[in-house]
């Protein structure tokens, strides 16, 4: 009983050959080369059709906790770590409802808070005390306009906020002449490869699921068994090589052709 069972456990072995996997892939090597050309073809079409380019304005301000009439010039390791911790309260700030509405409130502008929020994001730069300030829109105009709007409210709108500090604006936003989001040719680089990926797979899968016998090595690798001869196709032979023949104990058959509308034997 338990010899049956190893028998059985045997039988049911599935093992993949690697090496007949990558000759498959290989001599399939122009399917996953096709399918990544039209993946990057269909994801850069699909990407410049379907999907609405967006422009970036930013600007860059400095955050100090001590307000700009104070009269001092040096500054001190404890002024440097209190403007690090301002900067994060500035960056919430910064994207508050009453903050965005009136900036968009100043370009004369009608923005919903839900959108503004989406588009105007913040950033601290390496740890310092500088604030970056993100504006992503669909018209570039538009991105830099509320960029410059918030750019000149900040200064004043947040120190009344936060008494006692100061905000210099670093960087003024300028027009975006170029494309931010998406990228043509990642998106393109994307689709190529997931498509190619996929046919690859599909090579593997089919390879895997192919249980014919194709070669005498995968008989004595499965079944165990010594191969003594092999039957050739006589099918496809060609009747006018010396390979193999249609005749009986090694002649050739006879065969007839047409000549002068007369029919010719032939041996």
């Amino acid at each position: 009983m338990a010899e049956e069972q190893k028998i059985t456990a045997e039988e049911d072995e599935i093992v993949i050959d690697i090496t007949k996997l990558f000759k498959a892939l290989w001599q399939r090597a122009w399917i996953i080369v096709l399918a990544a050309l039209l993946g990057c073809s269909a994801a850069y079409l699909g990407t410049k059709t379907f999907v609405q380019p967006t422009y970036r304005a930013t600007f860059t301000a400095y955050v100090n906790n001590k307000s700009s009439d104070e009269g001092t010039t040096t500054v001190t390791n404890s002024d440097l770590t209190a403007a690090q911790s301002l900067v994060y309260t500035y960056t919430h700030i910064l994207t508050s409802r009453t903050m965005l509405l009136a900036a968009a409130e100043e370009i004369g502008a009608d923005y919903t808070y839900a959108d503004m929020s989406q588009w105007v994001t913040t950033s601290v730069v390496d740890d310092t005390e500088i604030i970056e300030v993100r504006v992503t829109m669909e018209s570039p105009e538009e991105a830099l306009a509320l960029a410059e709007a918030i750019a000149a409210m900040m200064p004043i709108y947040v120190t009344e906020i936060v008494e006692g500090s100061s905000v210099q604006i670093i960087d003024l936003p300028v027009l975006p002449e170029s494309i931010y989001a998406p990228s043509y040719i990642k998106n393109a680089l994307i689709g190529g490869v997931l498509c190619a990926f996929l046919a690859a797979a599909v090579i593997i899968l089919l390879e895997l699921l192919d249980d014919t016998v194709k070669e005498e090595e995968t008989l004595e690798q499965r079944f165990g068994v010594t191969v003594i001869g092999v039957i050739p196709d006589l099918a496809s032979a060609d009747k006018f090589t010396s390979h193999y023949g249609y005749g009986s104990y090694g002649q050739k058959a006879e065969t007839k052709s047409s000549v002068g509308g007369k029919l010719v034997k032939n041996k």
